[in-house]
């Protein structure tokens, strides 16, 4: 079972990013996001929340490296 944080992530990635016509990287336009009616915009990712491990996802997100359960498949 995905954690809270990862279910989370993976919902905000799936609604807002935008590869071709968006202004950054996933993370970055998940911070951005004005749904402030969204019941998970205070509890968005954003890159004050980054760690070690969160980097990694996201470079393996901007390079399409993960699978179903949002894990990171290969670096």
């Amino acid at each position: 079972m995905p954690s809270l944080r990862k279910a989370i992530n993976e919902k905000c990635y799936l609604c807002i990013y935008d590869p071709i016509g968006g202004n950054g990287t996933w993370l970055k336009q998940v911070a951005d996001c004005t749904a402030f009616t969204c019941p998970l915009h205070t509890v968005r990712p954003t890159p004050r929340d980054r760690s070690i491990k969160e980097e990694s996802l996201i470079l393996a997100c901007e390079r399409g490296q993960f699978d179903a359960n949002f894990e990171v498949v290969r670096l």
